[in-house]
């Protein structure tokens, strides 16, 4: 689990800062599970 300071809400347009060490262009993918048992995707190009 991460730790709430440095979370990004999955489904957020918000603009953040790549760790330090990680690639400039990258493919950023993760699930959801919604409260119902619904999985949700969402992949995140980084230019």
């Amino acid at each position: 689990m991460q730790n709430q300071s440095g979370y990004i809400p999955p489904f957020s347009d918000e603009k953040y800062s790549l760790p330090e060490g990680v690639m400039a262009k990258a493919t950023i993918q993760w699930t959801v599970v919604g409260d119902y048992g619904e999985q949700k995707e969402k992949t995140v190009m980084v230019k």
